[in-house]
Formats: structure tokens, sequence, C-alpha cells
């Protein structure tokens, strides 16, 4: 019996991967958007600032949460997520240049860079946290 709820257990985990992965993307997004506008941190220039630590810190949580959601290969599910965000940051650069001029272009490149950066030093934190030479 408990062999069998370990397993049930293990299988929604690997279910729970990916929207556990999304849901806090934009959890850690909300959060650090509204706290930084609650403190007014960087004044009124500083709306820019917001969005890059937000952009960061959410797709650090996105690889970070759906490593450890999973009941093993954390490494493996770090680099997939991490493969996967980079393509879909990848695609948005790229859609951006028909939407987007000026700016409002620079903006939406800066942030999704931002992103891809925030998704690699979480997908390194895994990594080296789940290393086998500990």
């Amino acid at each position: 019996m408990e062999n069998s709820k370990r397993k049930l257990l293990n299988v929604m985990r690997w279910i729970l991967i990916f929207p556990s992965s999304v849901l806090s993307l934009f959890v850690v997004y909300a959060l650090v958007y509204i706290g930084n506008h609650i403190f007014n941190y960087g004044g009124a220039n500083g709306e820019w600032i917001i969005k890059a630590v937000s952009s960061f810190f959410s797709a650090a949580a996105f690889v970070f949460v759906g490593a450890i959601v999973s009941p093993s290969g954390h490494k493996i599910v770090s680099i997939v997520l991490s493969t996967t965000f980079i393509l879909v940051m990848l695609l948005s650069i790229l859609l951006s240049f028909g939407m987007y001029v000026g700016w409002s272009l620079f903006d939406q490149v800066v942030y999704s860079l931002i992103s891809i950066v925030g998704c690699i030093v979480s997908s390194v934190y895994v990594h080296e946290e789940y290393s086998e030479n500990k």
C-alpha cells in the first residue's frame, strides 16, 4: 500500500512540474513587481529596474521550482525547463522585431535577455546544489 502511494505521489509530481513552474513564474513576477511599486523602489524613472528585476527572478523561479518539484532527475529537469524557456524567449525576441519599434523594441529585447540570464543562473544553481561531489 505504501509503495503504491509513493508511486502515485511521484506520478503527480512529474505531472505538476510544468504547471508549478508556470505558476511560480507569474506569482514571482507579480510579487516583485507589486512589492517594488509599494515601496516605490527606483523612483519615477525606475520602472525599467522593476521590470528587469521581475523578469530575472520570475525566470529563475520558473526553472528552480520545476527542478525542485520533480521527484528525481533535478539536473535534467532544470536543463529541459531552461531550454524550453530560452526557446520561448528567443521566439519572443524575434516576434518583437515585427511588433515594436524604437525604445519599445529595445525594452522587449533587454527584458527577454535578462530573463534568459535568470533562467541560466537558476539552472547553474540547481546543478551545483544537486551535484554528486557534495
